[in-house]
């Protein structure tokens, strides 16, 4: 006798549903959830990065510093969360191609200045077009259109 959990087609069937499940599991992996208060006494920054061409250069991939500091390569589709110290903050790019900090360092669009009161949390976008890019701070309203759309990068 045949139990029916042996069946051919009954056992393909819970194959299929049970890959369905772990692809959908894996393909929310790292994607923005919620914004996420900052500890007590610190405030946080969300870096992220939006592509406004379809055909942006995927190979231009800045090196985000905070206060000189590398915190991470900003990548297509991603974004940054990083926890700080309240006060005066700077948030500059470098370009991460062939070890080369010169190009963005002297475009002055490259750096954006906060200052960071406790229990707050900020946003500043990276945008990147077919010949051009800004990086600038965003409003609350501006980056919680933006960021479900990313995975977290750190």
């Amino acid at each position: 006798m045949k139990l029916p959990l042996f069946d051919s087609t009954l056992r393909r069937a819970v194959v299929v549903l049970v890959a369905s499940f772990l692809a959908s599991c894996a393909s929310n992996h790292g994607r923005f959830a919620e914004l996420v208060a900052p500890p007590a006494g610190k405030a946080v920054v969300y870096i992220y990065r939006i592509d406004r061409h379809f055909g942006a250069r995927t190979e231009v991939a800045p090196n985000i510093r905070l206060n000189y500091e590398s915190i991470g390569t900003l990548l297509r589709g991603g974004y940054l969360r990083v926890e700080v110290v309240p006060g005066p903050v700077q948030v500059a790019i470098f370009s991460f191609e062939k070890g080369d900090e010169t190009y963005w360092r002297s475009v002055s669009s490259a750096i954006v200045s906060l200052n960071l009161a406790p229990n707050s949390t900020h946003f500043v976008e990276f945008t990147l077009g077919e010949v051009q890019f800004s990086f600038r701070e965003a409003t609350y309203d501006v980056a919680v259109r933006s960021l479900p759309e990313l995975r977290q990068l750190n």
